[in-house]
């Protein structure tokens, strides 16, 4: 999770070119999300289909109890951009176009994180911090400190949470590149400082919990 300095406004254009269109962010308890989205049964086998499966620091298994994490904080808020993509992009850029995203995405997670002492985020995707993970060579993570775990990691309904928090779809290329590419993270906050966000204050609605 390198680049400039943290803090990236909303609809900030990055280096490329492209507009990261950021959604208002939701917030809900960590319990009301494990009782809604925790689905570890059935997605932790999809996850042994994925090329970060094992190579990435940041993706499962993590040795952890993902669960107890969620759990020991008290509420979480996410956070979801729509990362427009090329129409000429080729399946097979898709991959380093979402990493490009996942840079800005995560330098505002950080930067919300450093404004809330005692709090977590949660990337929107594998840890990009270097060009290669070491985990794939069997070596410890050389950033520890700048590891976040991965949204997915936590074994959650992503899709899911995406239709029914930010009322819109996770795409996929098929055979042409989807119109946009949703990216989801999010900020744990701790019991001490989590506070209820009005509808339409600082752009944040909050779901029920």
């Amino acid at each position: 999770m390198t680049g400039r300095a943290v803090g990236e406004p909303m609809g900030a254009r990055m280096a490329e070119g492209f507009e990261m269109r950021w959604l208002a962010p939701v917030s809900l308890s960590t319990q009301a999300l494990l009782r809604r989205y925790y689905r570890p049964q059935h997605l932790a086998p999809l996850c042994l289909q994925c090329e970060n499966h094992g190579m990435n620091y940041a993706c499962p298994p993590t040795g952890r109890d993902m669960a107890a994490l969620l759990a020991s904080y008290d509420q979480i808020r996410l956070y979801a951009a729509r990362l427009p993509l090329p129409p000429a992009l080729a399946r097979a850029d898709t991959g380093a176009y979402f990493a490009q995203g996942m840079v800005a995405f995560n330098r505002r997670l950080l930067a919300e994180e450093a404004a809330s002492p005692g709090s977590l985020a949660i990337a929107p995707g594998q840890c990009v911090c270097c060009e290669r993970c070491a985990r794939g060579d069997h070596l410890p993570c050389r950033h520890p400190d700048s590891l976040r775990y991965s949204l997915d990691a936590f074994l959650l309904e992503i899709a899911q949470m995406s239709a029914e928090l930010f009322d819109t779809e996770i795409r996929w290329y098929n055979d042409q590149p989807p119109e946009f590419l949703t990216m989801m993270g999010g900020l744990l906050l701790p019991f001490a400082a989590a506070q209820p966000h009005a509808q339409g204050e600082n752009g944040t609605g909050t779901a029920n919990q």
